[in-house]
């Protein structure tokens, strides 16, 4: 029975900090039982509880967890009821969810070589910070899944060198999850030589002399 359930906790919830969550308090059986019903919501981060309403739902707004790379965050609801009568039991459940938060995800790309000669390679990569720390994932355009590529090409040309990148809370909404493509663009020279002739550096294309 739904009033013998003193205290019950549901499965977990995963966000980001800054973004809001709607938890519904579940259903009372017979409701037609009760003269009244009430709903007393709180929340507890690192000990500390506050009052969040008294409403039938909540929707939470999730606090910024400041250094902290991941928090989590127990939402109770305590639902009592009133019965009408002495053949039914009166409710008084404390029902708890719990809710894991991460930091705000973000991905900016490092410095690389805009521009090499045929057969160079130049280093692409970003830098992450936040986010749930084990389910990050890459995409190239070449189908790579690594977190960094080493691009090189022998043929001259520019290139559109582009990765999708996402951070996977795990819920299953994906659309909650963060996604984000970056686009590296390489300009590629045709191969050249280098003739050194003490501090003087010159370069000549393939097929050409230096006079």
């Amino acid at each position: 029975m739904f009033a013998s359930d003193s205290n019950k906790s549901t499965s977990s919830d995963y966000r980001y900090e800054g973004t809001s969550i709607t938890y519904a308090a579940p259903s009372i059986p017979n409701s037609n039982l009760y003269s009244s019903t009430s709903y007393s919501w709180t929340s507890t981060i690192d000990g500390v509880i506050k009052n969040e309403g008294s409403n039938e739902s909540l929707l939470y707004e999730i606090p910024m967890i400041g250094e902290s790379t991941e928090k989590s965050i127990d939402i109770a609801v305590v639902i009592k009821g009133t019965p009408i009568d002495t053949l039914t039991l009166p409710i008084d459940t404390t029902i708890h969810y719990t809710l894991h938060v991460y930091k705000t995800p973000n991905v900016e790309p490092n410095e690389y070589h805009s521009v090499i000669y045929v057969n160079q390679n130049t280093d692409l990569s970003f830098t992450q910070v936040g986010g749930k720390s084990d389910s990050w994932s890459y995409l190239w355009n070449n189908g790579s899944t690594s977190n960094a590529h080493k691009f090189t090409t022998n043929q001259a040309g520019e290139y559109d060198i582009t990765v999708s990148i996402k951070n996977s809370l795990g819920n299953s909404d994906t659309l909650l999850d963060y996604s984000k493509t970056l686009t590296y663009h390489v300009k590629v020279l045709p191969a050249c030589s280098v003739a050194h002739n003490q501090d003087t550096i010159s370069y000549r294309y393939a097929g050409q002399t230096i006079t």
